[in-house]
């Protein structure tokens, strides 16, 4: 970057001892690094992520691009916010206690006899804590992966596509009825087929080309954060 916030940007990786105009490798070349103060982690990475999209000079506002983030960034303000941009896919892990919708499907009657008035939006719930209004699964994959320290898993991971989350009004009104999502869970199995954690992990996959990526892509994008994340940790040291 020649431009002046570039060259800020630089110097702010160069203070964390973070390289910034490397090589790409396994992951995307750093592009931006900034301070952040407590509470307002996503504040600051909304403000970047909006940057880097709206960067002519860069690919990722044109081109199919993948974020992943932690609970923090499966919030309906934040998921919200970048949905004009259609080439923007969100994976986002998803706390065990949310409640989500099925889109609302009209009986035979109501589709031949529309009444006037609020449309309805949301149908059954699917709540993440009690697997009875989970319903069967649009997609699974099962597949073996061997762990860092060489322990075989079987790993389950299952689909659901197309459900809602709950809208709000305040402060700002915030229409998620308009941004189905894929809600994936996986789950690993140990060589016993008994669950190797405690809680499965729950993943939000949210944006218009979200169907491009596979079950396999979702599992690999999200397993991949934490390599970042150690990056990172240890960057600073």
């Amino acid at each position: 970057m020649d431009s002046a916030k570039g060259r800020d940007h630089m110097m702010k990786a160069r203070e964390l001892g973070i390289p910034f105009d490397g090589q790409p490798g396994l992951f995307n070349a750093i592009t931006d690094v900034d301070g952040v103060t407590v509470g307002h982690t996503t504040l600051i990475a909304g403000d970047q992520i909006n940057s880097l999209l709206r960067d002519e000079e860069l690919p990722f506002g044109r081109e199919f691009t993948v974020e992943v983030g932690d609970s923090s960034y499966s919030k309906p303000a934040y998921l919200h916010s970048y949905r004009q941009f259609p080439n923007l896919v969100t994976i986002a892990c998803a706390r065990g206690t949310r409640v989500f919708y099925r889109q609302y499907e009209p009986t035979e009657e109501e589709k031949a006899n529309p009444k006037a008035g609020h449309p309805t939006w949301y149908g059954e719930p699917f709540a993440l804590a009690d697997p009875t209004t989970w319903g069967k699964p649009d997609d699974i994959l099962v597949i073996p992966e061997r762990s860092r320290r060489g322990k075989l898993y079987q790993v389950e991971i299952q689909a659901w596509h197309n459900l809602l989350m709950p809208g709000k009004n305040k402060p700002v009104r915030l229409p998620t009825h308009e941004h189905p999502f894929t809600l994936v869970r996986i789950v690993r199995y140990d060589e016993d087929g008994k669950p190797a954690f405690k809680h499965p992990l729950w993943l939000i996959v949210m944006g218009e080309r979200r169907h491009e990526l596979s079950l396999l892509h979702i599992h690999q994008a999200y397993a991949s954060r934490f390599d970042e994340e150690h990056f990172f940790r240890f960057g600073k040291q």
